[in-house]
C-alpha cells in the first residue's frame, strides 16, 4: 500500500505507510528473538 500511495502522489500517506511497516518489522523481530532465546527456531515463511 505505502509504495501504491508514493507512485500515486500519496506522500504523506506513503511516508506514515512506509514508517508503520517499519515498525510492524521491528515487532516481528522481537517475536523472532524470544522464540530463539527460549530454544526454539523462529522461521519466516515464503512470501
Amino acid at each position: 500500500m505505502a509504495s501504491w500511495a508514493e507512485v500515486s502522489g500519496y506522500k504523506g500517506s506513503a511516508d506514515f505507510l512506509f514508517q508503520h511497516a517499519e515498525e510492524e518489522r521491528i515487532h516481528a523481530l522481537k517475536l523472532f528473538r524470544y522464540v530463539n532465546d527460549r530454544g526454539g527456531k523462529a522461521i519466516a515463511g515464503t512470501v
